[in-house]
């Protein structure tokens, strides 16, 4: 899951989660009301996500 607030501690506009499977990436994304899902290649390390995400 995405990170929820920023570094100087505001509310972020949308919070995105992902899971693996069978080799895509089933993202969901919630912000201002809405709600988007997508399924995408996985990266080449095999995650769904890039840098640091906590």
């Amino acid at each position: 899951m995405s990170i929820d607030s920023t570094p100087t501690g505001l509310d972020v506009d949308a919070i995105q989660g992902a899971g693996l499977i069978d080799g895509s990436c089933v993202f969901g994304e919630v912000g201002e009301g809405t709600v988007t899902v997508a399924v995408l290649p996985a990266l080449a390390s095999g995650l769904c996500f890039v840098g640091d995400q906590r």
